[in-house]
């Protein structure tokens, strides 16, 4: 959704999600980078055998704390989550 909005977004558009502040294109563009980031982190814990509470022990989100709060539940979810789309037993 984040890459849909970018494609069809310019500097003048202002986003206006259910929650929260209304957004820029450079604010979908970081929230967007953030992602990925941790989709990235995430994916390579998963591959080397890792559990959610090791994820989360592993702070792959630390530098986005500021912006995110305390993210030890969501980088638990996302973790767990990623168990069923990559595992390749699942």
């Amino acid at each position: 959704g984040l890459q849909r909005l970018q494609a069809r977004a310019n500097a003048d558009t202002r986003i206006v999600p259910s929650g929260g502040p209304v957004l820029t294109l450079s604010d979908v563009k970081a929230q967007t980078e953030m992602y990925s980031t941790l989709y990235t982190r995430l994916t390579q814990l998963l591959n080397k055998g890792r559990g959610p509470g090791e994820a989360v022990d592993a702070q792959p989100a630390k530098e986005f704390a500021a912006q995110m709060g305390n993210p030890d539940e969501f980088v638990r979810r996302s973790f767990e989550s990623l168990w069923a789309y990559l595992s390749p037993d699942a």
